[in-house]
């Protein structure tokens, strides 16, 4: 529904969807997905990253390279 609606709550539509698959993950009980751990520094590439999965970024990532923002 978000999507359809276009523009800036389009946008947010997989921020819900990162939240829904949060809740299920933690309803399960089983490890979330999540960056890996390094000790060795590194740029990380990925398609998209949730707000969340950026806010908890480690000092060890260099830079970012998104596809998607």
């Amino acid at each position: 529904m978000l999507h359809n609606l276009g523009g800036y709550m389009a946008e947010r539509s997989t921020d819900v969807l990162d939240v829904r698959a949060r809740i299920v993950v933690r309803l399960r009980g089983v490890p979330a997905p999540s960056i890996p751990a390094s000790d060795t520094p590194f740029i990380l590439v990925a398609e998209d990253l949730a707000p969340a999965d950026t806010a908890t970024l480690d000092p060890v990532v260099l830079a970012l390279a998104t596809s998607d923002g």
